[in-house]
C-alpha cells in the first residue's frame, strides 16, 4: 500500500511541473499579445527616448504581476478545494445522482442507457477504505516552495516577449498604425 501512495505523490509532481510549464507558456503568450499590441506606444516611447532597460522593465513586471496573482489565487483556491473535498465530492454525487434520478424511466434515459435500476453513483464507493473520509495533509513548505519556482520559471518566460519589445523599432512600429 505504501508503494501506491509513493507513486501517487511522484504522480502529482509530474501534474505540478505540467502545470508550472503551462503557467510559463501562458505568461509568455500574454506578454507576447501585448507586445504587439502596444507596438506603437513602445515606438512613441523609443522616440521620446526611452532607454531599453525601461521598457524590457515594463514587461518583466507585468509578467511578474500576472503571475504573482495567478499563484495567490490557485493556492487560496487549492486550499479551499483540498479543505471542502468532502463537501465537494458530496455536491457531486448529489448533482449527478438528481440528474440521473430525473432521467430515469424517460427516453432521454433509455438512449443512454439508463435504466430504472441503474445503481447510485459514487465518486468514491462507500466498500471503499476511505468511504467518505479523504484524508489530505498541506504542507505549506510545499507549497511555498512551489510558488516561488512558479514565479522565477515565470519571469525568466516574461524575458522573451520583453526583450522582444525592446527590439522594435521606432520606425516599424509607427509603420504599422
Amino acid at each position: 500500500i505504501l508503494y501506491a501512495f509513493d507513486w501517487e505523490k511522484k504522480l502529482m509532481m509530474v501534474v505540478l511541473l505540467i502545470m508550472v510549464v503551462a503557467t510559463v507558456l501562458t505568461v509568455m503568450l500574454i506578454l507576447t499579445v501585448v507586445v504587439m499590441d502596444k507596438k506603437k506606444e513602445i515606438g512613441i516611447l523609443k522616440s521620446f527616448g526611452a532607454h531599453h532597460s525601461i521598457i524590457k522593465n515594463v514587461f518583466i513586471l507585468e509578467g511578474f504581476l500576472i503571475s504573482f496573482i495567478g499563484t495567490i489565487l490557485g493556492i487560496v483556491i487549492g486550499i479551499l478545494l483540498t479543505v471542502n473535498i468532502k463537501e465537494i465530492a458530496t455536491f457531486i454525487e448529489w448533482l449527478v445522482n438528481g440528474f440521473i434520478n430525473g432521467i430515469k424511466g424517460t427516453w432521454i434515459g433509455n438512449l443512454i442507457g439508463i435504466t430504472k435500476n441503474f445503481p447510485k453513483w459514487e465518486i468514491v464507493s462507500s466498500k471503499s477504505i476511505y468511504s467518505r473520509n479523504f484524508p489530505y495533509k498541506i504542507i505549506f513548505s510545499d507549497l511555498f516552495l512551489l510558488s516561488m519556482i512558479t514565479l522565477f520559471w515565470s519571469l525568466i518566460g516574461a524575458m522573451l516577449p520583453a526583450k522582444r519589445a525592446t527590439k522594435i523599432t521606432v520606425i516599424e512600429a509607427l509603420r504599422h498604425e
